[in-house]
This record gives C-alpha cells, structure tokens and sequence, in this order.
C-alpha cells in the first residue's frame, strides 16, 4: 500500500498498483512521484483510456523504473490531455515508441524527457519537431 499525503494532512490510498481502475483519476492534472525510490516496470495498465483522463503533467523521474516503455502509453486514449512527461534518471531500456511525441496520440505534448535512462536507437525528427521540449 502506498500512502500519499498533501497540504491540510489529506490522504490519498493507492492499493494494488491498479491506478488507474475506474476512472479513478479521471480529473487529476498532475501527478508528480519523482525521487520516491519507485522500481519495476512502468505499468501498461496506467495508460488505460479515461484512467488519467485529464491528466497534463506527469513526472516519473528520479527513480528506478526499468523495463521498456509502455507501446500503448501513445495510443488507444490515454492520457490525452498529457502536456509533459517526465521519465529522466530512470533505468529504462528500449526504444523510444513510435508513437511518443506524434501528434496522432498526444497532440498537446510539448514536453518529452527520457533522458540518462538505458534507451536505444534514435528519436525520429518527427517526434522532435512536434514538441516544444526534448531531451533524451
């Protein structure tokens, strides 16, 4: 379980790693978990459609996330209202997908760091082009 505190000693209970069941986020803007020691994957199940709904900015830097990143983060609705991603300092591996930074999934994205992770290959122009920020 992980217990996250706020301003006016309000909790929020995530359970089960299952963030986004429901709609349960479906308007919260930001959503920042840099330098929490997190590890494993980034969850694929994060980018279920209408799960972060409203979402803009999300930062998941600093950690130990490893793996590749998620293919159907750039598709099938999710995050769409996503503005900035932030996955810098991370251990991920992979590719950067195709989709990331195209304005076909995200058309808001203007912000796109991935860098010091384990990422392979080269960004397209495309994915360049289309964003206001980008450091890998």
């Amino acid at each position: 379980m992980l217990q996250l505190w706020t301003r006016g000693s309000s909790a929020v209970e995530l359970t089960d790693r299952n963030l986004a069941a429901a709609g349960a986020f479906a308007n919260l803007t930001d959503l920042n978990l840099a330098a929490n020691e997190l590890r494993g994957p980034l969850l694929p199940s994060w980018g279920d459609a209408g799960g972060f709904a409203s979402l803009q900015n999300l930062d998941l830097s600093n950690n130990s996330f490893a793996g590749e990143l998620p293919p159907g983060w750039g598709g099938n609705g999710s995050f769409p209202a996503l503005l900035h991603l932030l996955l810098s300092n991370n251990s991920l591996t992979g590719s950067l997908p195709a989709a990331w930074g195209g304005s076909q999934y995200w058309p808001g994205l203007e912000g796109l760091y991935v860098q010091n992770n384990q990422l392979s290959g080269e960004s397209s122009s495309a994915q360049r082009h289309e964003l206001s920020s980008f450091l890998a």
